[in-house]
């Protein structure tokens, strides 16, 4: 059997559609993804490709994304990144120059357009390697559903491509894990002041909370409504979220890692709590750990007393009077997707997810431009409408694939808002202008957007949001409450 026709009978087990940039190192997978039946996204980069990909899985749990050799594969590494620090399961295949002509040490390039992409993803995959055998898919699909998900990088030569393989009998692996469980629900139970946090590690869980908890961005979509619900906190979350955690005196986490952007100084966070993290990995100290799958806890009834009260955000400047609006215009079932900086920012912090809505970007990784690609692999994938807020500076890092939006007429609309371009970084220079030289790097200059999408044929499904008054950035206190 020819090798890229056993890969993409393998891929097509998983997905029913894959997303990328074609070449000739990586045109013999390609060729063969079409025979099998699967449906090929060709995107305008390969960032794109891999976010596409990323965004689907958030909903199909699976997602597959390629590139050529070279600058394809490097091109896929925006992407890649945003699925291992958000731990989405992807495979990323990239095209290889032929064997016998891989470097192996000779120059720092002997193919033509060859770069050693299996070391280049290592750090952000949970798996890189070449291809050389067919259980080598097999392994590394296995190593990014199991545990903790994750992407994983597989390259394959050209030559390798071509070549005749056996083909390996399925489900030739079996995953299994250990598990630990400890008394963390029973010590909620008893605590005076509890407070549950849950992050989107937990998304697949089924939660009975009856206990006050706080969320993670994340997560907000699946719990903001909740009645035992008391908003977000961090840095640039809720006071009243920050209050609970220094008043608890015990704190269940459950699915997050608690980084920076939620706690900027592990060392006083929630200082008078007895301290549960509860999930496969936590780079904290904490007085107990609950390790394993999250999966096997559930369901996971979890009570405890109800000693605090929720605040609500009452900002009122321009930018959040236009969420506002844009929320009780939304409907049912529609995908939100903030983009990052400071209109993701604004949005997570005033978006009031209706029934079966999904609100996320491309949390910890955070590139501009995420929300485009983003839009295209979650409306494929979900079969769902998108609403995707971006600025114009994120706006221009990935509007080479509205070309994608008007090709298959996807049901996603786009509102920029106009804030000059690089507004968080504006504001950034203001806070610290005792340091900082004004104006550095904000020099840039953002064309016509409506003109531009018009020139890509979709003007009536982009928008345009310019506003009278300039109070654009997002009200938050920088960690004062811990």
């Amino acid at each position: 059997m020819k090798c890229s026709d056993y890969i993409a009978k393998r891929v097509k087990r998983e997905v029913d559609t894959v997303f990328g940039v074609t070449g000739g190192c990586i045109i013999n997978v390609v060729d063969s993804f079409h025979k099998a039946g699967l449906k090929i996204i060709p995107m305008h980069h390969e960032q794109s490709a891999a976010i596409a990909a990323d965004a689907y899985a958030r909903f199909k749990g699976f997602g597959v994304c390629f590139g050529t050799s070279g600058p394809g594969t490097t091109n896929l590494t925006t992407g890649i990144a945003c699925s291992y620090y958000d731990s989405i399961p992807v495979l990323a295949i990239g095209g290889q120059v032929p064997e016998k002509l891989l470097n192996k040490g000779r120059d720092r390039q002997f193919g033509f357009q060859e770069v050693d992409g299996v070391e280049l993803l290592k750090p952000i995959t949970k798996s890189s390697k070449r291809m050389t055998s067919p259980i080598d898919l097999e392994r590394i699909i296995l190593t990014a559903k199991s545990n903790r998900q994750g992407p994983v990088f597989l390259e394959i030569c050209d030559d390798y491509q071509r070549a005749n393989i056996e083909e390996i009998k399925e489900n030739v692996f079996e995953n299994s894990e250990e598990i630990y469980a400890g008394n963390a629900v029973e010590l909620v139970n008893k605590a005076k002041k509890p407070l549950v946090i849950i992050g989107n590690g937990a998304r697949e869980m089924d939660l009975d909370l009856k206990v006050p908890f706080l969320f993670t961005w994340g997560i907000k979509d699946k719990y903001f409504n909740h009645p035992y619900c008391k908003g977000d906190f961090g840095i640039t979350g809720s006071p009243n979220g920050n209050r609970m955690i220094k008043e608890s005196d015990l704190i269940l986490m459950i699915g997050t890692k608690m980084d920076t952007h939620q706690c900027p100084d592990w060392e006083k966070f929630a200082p008078n709590a007895y301290k549960i993290s509860m999930g496969l990995e936590f780079p904290h100290k904490v007085d107990m750990k609950v390790i394993g799958n999250l999966k096997n806890y559930s369901p996971l009834k979890i009570e405890g007393n109800d000693w605090g009260v929720r605040e609500e955000n009452n900002t009122d400047t321009s930018v959040y009077r236009f969420i506002d609006e844009l929320c009780s215009n939304s409907n049912e079932g529609d995908i939100i997707i903030p983009d990052m900086g400071q209109i993701g920012c604004i949005a997570f912090q005033r978006w009031k997810p209706k029934k079966n809505q999904r609100l996320f970007n491309g949390m910890n990784h955070s590139p501009m431009g995420y929300s485009i690609p983003a839009s295209i692999g979650a409306t494929i994938a979900a079969n769902r409408p998108v609403k995707v807020i971006i600025g114009d500076g994120s706006f221009m890092m990935n509007m080479h694939d509205l070309q994608t939006i008007k090709d298959y007429n996807l049901p996603i609309e786009i509102y920029v808002v106009n804030n000059g371009g690089y507004g968080m970084i504006r504001q950034t220079q203001n806070d610290w202008k005792q340091y900082l030289s004004q104006g550095v790097a904000c020099n840039l200059k953002i064309p016509d957007i409506q003109g531009l999408a018009n020139a890509f044929g979709i003007g009536d499904k982009v928008h345009e949001i310019k506003f009278e008054d300039t109070t654009i950035q997002p009200k938050w206190k920088y960690g004062n409450e811990f």
